[in-house]
């Protein structure tokens, strides 16, 4: 993601000072658009919508701020259309439950797979794996999530808000 907003930045930036006024104005969508633009062969329906903003006017601070705008909007738009096409590949069984799944969840750990499900985020379930504690959960038979003795002695070792994370899971 740092490579990627450096390398965006340096482009917007060499916009930014280009001898070139047309490379001032940089097509960003109606979300963060602060001026309309206007071109003959793209967007005929949107010539009225503020699209668009001047590079000239910006800070390095915000060339940065809209890189990361820019990169967020794209990464979510080819999430979307590819999350669609890989679900169409699944249900048409034209990819493996094991690809699927490596896609969708990034891992083929079904135990994984299932605390995801249940609603905990990657990045805690990680830290749990990598402390060795997802073997003291379980899920019982009304999929209700819960601890062992041994995970609950480590609950008392972080901090409030990782305590707070995991325990509104744990019934």
């Amino acid at each position: 993601m740092k490579e990627n907003v450096n390398h965006l930045f340096k482009y917007l930036k060499a916009r930014k000072e280009s001898r070139d006024k047309k490379h001032h104005i940089y097509y960003i969508g109606t979300t963060y658009g602060e001026i309309p633009y206007k071109s003959k062969k793209y967007f005929k329906d949107i010539h009225n919508k503020n699209v668009a903003i001047d590079l000239t006017k910006l800070t390095d601070k915000q060339l940065i701020n809209y890189a990361i705008v820019k990169l967020k909007i794209e990464d979510d738009f080819i999430s979307f259309k590819l999350n669609k096409f890989i679900v169409f590949l699944y249900d048409y069984k034209l990819i493996s439950e094991e690809t699927y799944h490596l896609y969708v969840y990034g891992t083929t750990d079904k135990k994984i797979i299932s605390f995801t499900k249940f609603g905990l985020n990657i990045s805690l379930i990680n830290k749990l794996k990598s402390e060795n504690q997802l073997n003291n959960l379980r899920f019982d038979m009304n999929n209700n999530l819960k601890a062992n003795l041994e995970f609950k002695k480590y609950l008392n070792t972080l901090n409030d808000f990782k305590r707070f994370e995991i325990e509104r899971f744990i019934s």
